[in-house]
């Protein structure tokens, strides 16, 4: 196996994630819709119904959505990953990380 640089592998990774979703969409709805077989050599596929209850906040008054004191601000850091030449076309000469400038060469 090729060293990759860790930004490329987690590309790569998150490509493969894509790719498996739709196969498991795929797949599911086979399930689903009875146009698949079930029973395979290691496993067995089954459709059962949940139940869940679910809160209809569509419902609430509009005085208590509108009130600050029941909302929260949560910050999350996410990981970007952007193609490099996507980047390069759009005239990206260079990328600020941290407040570092980064030039290619």
């Amino acid at each position: 196996m090729r060293n990759i640089h860790p930004a490329d592998e987690l590309a790569m990774i998150r490509a493969d994630l894509r790719r498996l979703k739709e196969r498991e969409a795929f797949l599911r709805k086979g399930f689903l819709t009875k146009r698949l077989p079930t029973r395979g050599a290691d496993a067995i596929a089954s459709v059962k119904i949940l139940k869940q209850r679910r809160f209809r906040r569509d419902l609430l008054p509009q005085h208590v959505l509108d009130n600050a004191d029941y909302w929260e601000t949560e910050v999350v850091r996410h990981v970007c990953i952007d193609d490099i030449g996507a980047a390069m076309r759009q005239g990206a000469l260079f990328a600020i990380d941290d407040g570092e400038v980064i030039e290619p060469f």
